[in-house]
């Protein structure tokens, strides 16, 4: 078994559980290392990385396990306005009642500003803005 963790020096570790062994670091180039992790986000299905960081208006993706970077998420006709507060990768559907399927990720800004992205096409699909006084995304 395996763990993730990810730091204040835009850094992400995976780490085998029994040993506490270091397996792959991944460190995100493209903010200097000035930049703050502040949310992650594993795709099981897909065996995709998705990071935020506190000074970085797109998320992240990554092959962990290969230890690469894949792909900043880019909407350049609506980027997000505020800090990402959060990432999260969809993995269970209620296939009845939910839009959202097991390829989605979800972002989030500290503006309320909600994206919806394809993970297998690296696009977004969505955007909609939720009252920022409501609270946690």
């Amino acid at each position: 078994k395996k763990v993730i963790s990810c730091g204040l020096d835009s850094r992400c570790f995976i780490n085998d559980v029994q040993s506490g062994q270091v397996i792959t670091e991944l460190k995100d180039e493209n903010c200097g290392g000035n930049s703050l992790i502040t949310s992650l986000s594993y795709s099981n299905q897909y065996a995709l990385l998705a990071t935020s960081s506190s000074f970085d208006p797109e998320p992240t993706l990554w092959t962990p396990l290969a230890g690469k970077f894949i792909s900043k998420l880019r909407d350049i006709d609506a980027p997000h306005r505020g800090h990402i507060i959060g990432v999260h990768c969809v993995e269970q559907y209620d296939s009845e009642n939910s839009c959202l399927q097991p390829w989605h990720l979800l972002s989030a800004d500290s503006m309320g500003m909600v994206k919806v992205w394809d993970i297998r096409k690296v696009m977004v699909l969505q955007t909609f803005w939720l009252d920022p006084a409501v609270g946690d995304v």
